[in-house]
């Protein structure tokens, strides 16, 4: 690691730092006397976020990044990081597409796009992703293509996806099964 690199990595921890405690310092918590109770009014559909009808552990969480290292790689992953997963996913898919001896990168990307709530995007990189995976990857990347199924409504694809990472191994992948097996079958 070049020192210019370490430098700008001490730096950046550092700001992150700084805005964290100022904005520590900024949040009060103040309550005010309730006048009276809040009347209750649901939250229409288009307001729940995604999945909102699914368990807990049915719902997207961010992979561990497992990838060779790079300067393009760190790069790429230092949106992700950020939490901006759209920009993290377009910056993995053009990786993808320059490094194709690396397909796990394609599987980060899908991820991301599911993370960033393009779940079409997410699929179509997803798909491209588990096959040409690695078996002992093919799992964890099939499991990622359930999510992103569930969210189009595609039950009988994320079926078939979890149907994978069960046979893979991945926990709560036969569950998964089961439970898109409970859902009322596709429209």
């Amino acid at each position: 690691m070049t020192a210019w690199r370490r430098a700008r990595r001490v730096a950046l921890g550092v700001t992150v730092a700084a805005v964290a405690v100022g904005l520590a310092g900024l949040v009060v918590a103040r309550r005010e006397p309730a006048v009276g109770p809040a009347p209750a009014v649901p939250a229409p559909p288009s307001a729940l976020p995604t999945g909102a009808s699914r368990p807990v552990w049915l719902r997207p969480v961010p992979p561990a990044i497992v990838l060779p290292p790079s300067d393009a790689i760190d790069e790429a992953v230092r949106p992700w990081q950020a939490g901006n997963y759209a920009g993290a996913a377009l910056w993995l898919e053009a990786l993808a597409k320059e490094h194709r001896d690396i397909p796990l990168l394609q599987f980060y990307a899908g991820a991301a796009w599911l993370l960033a709530r393009v779940p079409s995007d997410a699929v179509t990189a997803l798909e491209a992703a588990l096959d040409a995976a690695p078996d002992d990857r093919r799992g964890e990347v099939a499991w990622y293509l359930g999510l992103a199924h569930l969210e189009l409504d595609q039950h009988a694809a994320a079926r078939q996806a979890f149907g994978v990472a069960c046979g893979h191994g991945v926990p709560d992948a036969c569950r998964a099964v089961a439970w898109v097996d409970a859902r009322p079958p596709e429209r």
